[in-house]
């Protein structure tokens, strides 16, 4: 059995407050969870307008699969309006 960590520091340059923070990463946490069965949490940077950290975890008998997963996720991110990805990390357990 693996264990598998995502760590996502992303960039929101369109959001003014922190509830349109909020509603941008509500939103992303729900695609994640929602198309790859995660479970993702915001962990750092919560009082931070334009910036936020999520992790997402996942666990599988294979690692390909999981480092596939995780590719499909930060093409996600990548791909999704007022979120910059800044920086990503993968840890295996």
């Amino acid at each position: 059995m693996i264990i598998a960590s995502l760590k996502l520091d992303l960039y929101l340059p369109g959001s003014v407050s922190l509830k349109n923070k909020r509603r941008l990463i509500k939103s992303l946490q729900d695609k994640m969870k929602n198309k790859f069965n995660l479970a993702v949490a915001e962990t750092d940077k919560m009082d931070n307008k334009q910036q936020a950290v999520l992790a997402a975890v996942s666990v599988s008998n294979s690692g390909k699969y999981l480092e596939k997963m995780f590719a499909q996720v930060i093409n996600l991110v990548d791909e999704m309006a007022g979120i910059e990805l800044m920086k990503s990390e993968i840890n295996y357990h």
